[in-house]
């Protein structure tokens, strides 16, 4: 296993790996749209080659495989075993699926094996992320196609924000990652993130504005519940230990009671579709 990005490869291999996969069906049900828009991105890809970055457990892997069809194949890699583990579970019996462990920084790839690369939310927190983009560039065919679908800016992305506010009451924050460093919103920037694509041997780079509603079903408390255990304060709140999660899961509660309607929290979020060519 690579050591370049050691600290996301511990935290998915163990505490937010497992806490996915108790979520997952939860989460799942909550990415779907940006799934959709992805593929929808993509177009045809029957009779492709895919890989799926930052896989996790499949989700979106069985939809590539799916819009592949049999004459193509969707690879999925990612860093978590206990994902992975889910994820070959869930390809049982599918004779175009497979997965690897690693990073895709700088894992073996073979040449010029992919038609098409894609990831949801699966690619903000490489260490060098020009180095994993020009390997993954070797991975892919003169003509391969890519899209991504990444975070906006923090302040355009309420799901985020009002979470971290209500969070901040109870414990220190770590300061906010500088452009292009590994977060949420490490793509937040077109032009950075543009250069990274166009150094790595990408051409034609689009950034398409997708914003979707995230409807968390349930009361205020059940959704501050879920939001704090997915959210960047969770590990610093678990940490805290006492009764801190559970006071700053209360003081969210009721930041979330104004968005409350027909039964769901809706919060905004805000993402770019990224598309690009193999130059």
């Amino acid at each position: 296993m690579a050591e370049a990005n050691r600290d996301q490869i511990e935290f998915w291999s163990t505490t937010q790996g497992r806490k996915w996969l108790r979520l997952e069906d939860r989460i799942e049900r909550m990415m779907t749209p940006f799934t959709e828009a992805g593929l929808a991105a993509l177009g045809d890809i029957a009779g492709k080659h895919c890989l799926d970055i930052g896989c996790g457990a499949a989700g979106t892997t069985l939809a590539l495989a799916d819009a592949a069809g049999d004459a193509g194949s969707a690879a999925g890699i990612d860093v978590s075993p206990p994902l992975l583990k889910r994820a070959w579970e869930r390809a049982d019996g599918r004779n175009n699926m497979c997965f690897a462990e690693g990073d895709a920084q700088d894992y073996a790839f073979r040449d010029d094996t992919f038609d098409i690369l894609f990831s949801r939310f699966g690619i903000m927190f490489f260490r060098d992320t020009p180095a994993a983009l020009a390997n993954l560039r070797r991975a892919s065919r003169p003509d391969a196609r890519l899209v991504f679908i990444v975070w906006r800016e923090p302040r355009d992305n309420p799901w985020v924000m009002i979470p971290v506010s209500a969070a901040k009451a109870f414990v220190e924050l770590p300061p906010r990652p500088a452009p292009g460093e590994p977060s949420q919103f490490q793509w937040a920037d077109p032009g950075l993130a543009t250069g990274w694509l166009e150094g790595a041997g990408w051409r034609d780079c689009r950034f398409d504005p997708l914003d979707i509603a995230l409807d968390m079903p349930g009361e205020p408390l059940e959704a501050a519940r879920f939001l704090l255990q997915m959210g960047p304060a969770a590990a610093l709140l678990a940490e805290a230990g006492g009764d801190l999660a559970e006071r700053a899961e209360t003081a969210l509660a009721e930041k979330l009671v104004p968005h409350l309607r027909d039964g769901a929290v809706t919060l905004g979020s805000a993402c770019w579709i990224v598309s690009a060519q193999a130059g």
